[in-house]
């Protein structure tokens, strides 16, 4: 009877788990075109979006002012975001290509 509901449990626990993954980017390496980091981050770009709780309630939303420029392989991100209620923050992330389809990025936060 125990066994029984340990596996019972262990099934129930690997369901609930496996919503909580994350897919892989091998799902996506055939979709076209091909996203280009460096040419789809340059320039302006225009951005809105929210938080949602684990309940899917939304939390906060924000648009949010995106300028990126590129010297090289090292690009410069600056966002400004603008929330519902008022607030401002600024991130600024620093990219470099590594790779021809690897790029890494800090932000200063």
């Amino acid at each position: 009877m125990a066994t029984a509901f340990a596996t019972a449990a262990l099934v129930a626990l690997s369901v609930l788990l496996s919503g909580c993954s994350a897919p892989m980017p091998a799902q996506y390496a055939a979709e076209r075109p091909v996203l280009d980091p460096t040419r789809y981050f340059n320039g302006r770009l225009d951005a809105w979006g929210m938080f949602q709780d684990r309940f899917g309630n939304v939390v906060k939303r924000f648009t949010v002012e995106m300028n990126c420029r590129w010297e090289g392989d090292t690009g410069t991100l600056e966002e400004d975001f603008l929330y519902a209620d008022g607030t401002r923050e600024r991130r600024v992330w620093a990219l470099r290509k590594v790779a021809p389809d690897r790029f890494i990025g800090t932000a200063s936060d």
